[in-house]
């Protein structure tokens, strides 16, 4: 622990992992042609800065942008009296003091709600009562925009910026052009696909920045062993990678708008914003498809297209665009909706795994909408024929054209074309127990058991068959993920060019795309051939025993224990664990989710065989497993649960749809 103690002589851990950063992209052989001369010099001002100025540095880009009041930083690593670190930061030009800071609105900002207030009184503006920080804020840019002093030619607003520097004193902030800088450096080091949060840097719940460093580093995340394998360049040029970060950057900036968006007015202003970047994804789509596809032409290889096409703005553009036609639908505003859908589906390189929704809701808004059941048809006759489009996508257009068929007599003719999708839903059970009376509405029911204990539904479940000798695991399909993960971990972590580009991957990057399979299908057949007669239940202990406690793509090691996992794996079958095996490797993105609720087992006693004597040995051990789909009264299942289901049945499980009642005073019971 030495190495990240405030004593190391190498630094904080902050301090090392940003020098890491730096140091990995400048031994690139690209670093000159993607970084200018200036932004070479400025690294290299960075990397020289004295130890505590660097560490005030680091500290500072870490937080969020945004302008820092001297009074409210404290480091106790650093010093006490940052002042003259943070001047010689300004000096240095690598940041702003507050001499630079003329914004009414970014002054605002800086000020808490209470010292707001104040400076409404002082300027004996008209409250009516309480006001939220974001109210005040508004009414002084109103006035700022609308009031000139009679006796000044100084500004309202100028004069609120004065009260408020004597408010808060010295305030400084990082430079914008240095933190675009550096963020240009993280998707270098990370190999951004997003702001938010993505597979390449560990769960969904772990960001990407250098935050992963820090947990690698520390032993907290521990991550596979694997080999950098990069025979091409992504970004071939300075403004190639600009442009990149800036539409992350965008995408991002947009996104918080929109989920801050909590009434009708809050929607229609980001919708303008969102317009903003569809007029500029429209201009520029065509031509830049253009270049796609020849692209696609030079590389020969669809994989390494893929991958090129993940780290362009384009793609990022096109997200955004994706996100904007549900804005317009939200807005009531169907048939501009309706010509964005056609639009993201005209264009054929990028997002393919979002065709299937851009259908399905393109179908929807074409028949309840705007009125148009035979055009909406046609839409989902061409998305059903669309190889990009998978499971429940699919099946929801298969089931909207049979019901088209049946509702309009005008498309009664194509209905032998387009029958009632045959799926398999599993026998039912029935389970009674008390529900809570007081669920609040849009909350899932909450039961009693054993009249002191209250739980989920699936809880409740579990706890039932536990009382007739069975195991069981709310795991939503975690258990055939982290099988997957053990049993193809060698597979998944192979030499293959052109997957892990940073030594922070839980997964390559094809991972969730049809290349996986693709690129490694002679090995995968030849794994899935061993694994359909070995005794599972050894090797699962012996994958653990191998790969424990590596952050390995879907795994988890603390839902079930060693034993627990190799016993369910036992009692599913080498047929079911196999069949979901094979499903995964050809499309790890799209099957991923909607596995059934629970996984239940029970391992059967072993016999002796024969007349029984010592003599003899017993009989292996075998046993059996139930999924159940759990469901509440009025819940439905979704198309891709219902699709798992069938899968399932398929392969040779046992899988049932439970459903929960209220039983209102009557003895508990499991019926069916």
């Amino acid at each position: 622990m030495g190495h990240f103690s405030k004593e190391c002589p190498e630094g904080p851990y902050y301090k090392r992992n940003f020098e890491i950063m730096l140091e990995s992209v400048q031994s690139l052989k690209d670093f000159d042609n993607l970084f200018p001369r200036k932004w070479r010099s400025t690294i290299a001002a960075i990397q020289s800065l004295e130890r505590k100025e660097k560490l005030l540095f680091i500290r500072l880009y870490h937080r969020k942008p945004q302008w820092f009041r001297l009074d409210k930083l404290h480091y106790e690593e650093i010093g006490a009296s940052l002042l003259p670190l943070l001047e010689s930061l300004v000096e240095k030009k690598l940041m702003m003091s507050d001499r630079s800071l003329s914004s009414l609105q970014e002054t605002l900002v800086i000020l808490s709600h209470s010292e707001l207030s104040a400076l409404v009184r002082q300027f004996h503006l008209q409250g009516r009562g309480a006001r939220s920080k974001a109210e005040v804020m508004a009414l002084f840019e109103e006035m700022e925009t609308s009031q000139r002093t009679l006796f000044s030619t100084t500004s309202f607003g100028q004069q609120v910026i004065t009260k408020a520097k004597q408010t808060f004193g010295r305030c400084f902030k990082l430079c914008d052009d240095i933190r675009f800088l550096l963020a240009n450096v993280e998707t270098i080091f990370f190999m951004k696909q997003s702001i938010a949060p993505n597979f390449l840097s560990g769960s969904a719940s772990t960001s990407t920045g250098l935050a992963t460093v820090v947990l690698a580093n520390k032993g907290v995340i521990r991550y596979p062993s694997y080999k950098v394998n990069v025979t091409y360049t992504l970004f071939k040029t300075h403004s190639q990678l600009t442009e990149y970060t800036s539409s992350l950057q965008q995408e991002a900036a947009l996104e918080n708008e929109l989920l801050n968006a909590h009434n009708e007015d809050n929607l229609i202003a980001v919708e303008e914003k969102y317009r903003c970047v569809y007029k500029d994804w429209k201009e520029t789509i065509a031509l830049r498809q253009h270049e796609l596809l020849k692209c696609e032409d030079e590389t020969h290889s669809s994989s390494q297209f893929d991958t090129f096409v993940t780290f362009t703005p384009t793609l990022v553009l096109t997200r955004i665009v994706s996100s904007f036609v549900s804005i317009l639908d939200r807005l009531h505003k169907y048939t501009e909706s309706e010509r964005l859908h056609r639009e993201l589906l005209g264009q054929t390189t990028c997002l393919k795994s979002y065709r299937g929704r851009w259908y399905d809701r393109l179908a929807l808004i074409l028949s309840q909408h705007l009125q148009q059941p035979h055009e909406s048809l046609l839409v989902c006759e061409r998305g059903i024929a669309d190889p990009n489009v998978r499971t429940g996508h699919k099946l929801a257009l298969e089931r909207r054209a049979h019901r088209l068929c049946q509702r309009h007599k005008c498309l009664q003719q194509y209905a032998h074309t387009h029958p009632q999708p045959f799926i398999h839903l599993g026998k039912k059970i029935l389970l009674h127990g008390r529900a809570m009376p007081d669920r609040e509405t849009g909350k899932k029911m909450t039961f009693m058991y054993n009249t002191n204990t209250l739980c989920s539904v699936e809880e409740f479940v579990i706890a039932k068959f536990v009382e007739r000798g069975w195991k069981g695991a709310h795991c939503e399909g975690t258990v055939f993920r982290t099988l997957f993960g053990l049993l193809f971990w060698n597979i998944i972590y192979a030499d293959v060019p052109n997957v892990f580009f940073t030594k922070y991957q839980i997964a390559p990057a094809d991972m969730f795309t049809d290349n996986f399979y693709l690129r490694r299908k002679d090995v995968i057949k030849r794994r899935l051939r061993e694994l359909s007669s070995c005794d599972l239940q050894k090797e699962v202990l012996q994958c653990w025993d191998e790969h424990f406690p590596l952050n390995g793509v879907g795994i988890s090691w603390t839902l079930l224990s060693r034993e627990d996992l190799a016993e369910a794996a036992l009692c599913l079958g080498n047929d079911v664990v196999v069949g979901v095996c094979d499903i995964f490797c050809q499309d790890y993105h799209h099957r991923a989710g909607g596995v059934p609720d629970l996984l239940l087992w029970k391992l059967s006693t072993p016999t002796l065989g024969g007349n029984g004597s010592e003599a003899q040995q017993t009989s292996p051990p075998h046993g059996i497993a139930t999924l159940l789909e759990v469901k509440s009264p009025n819940d439905t299942l979704a198309d891709k649960q219902k699709i798992w289901i069938h899968v399932l049945t398929l392969l040779g499980a046992h899988v049932a749809l439970c459903e929960v009642q209220d039983f209102g005073g009557r003895k508990e019971c499991v019926e069916g």
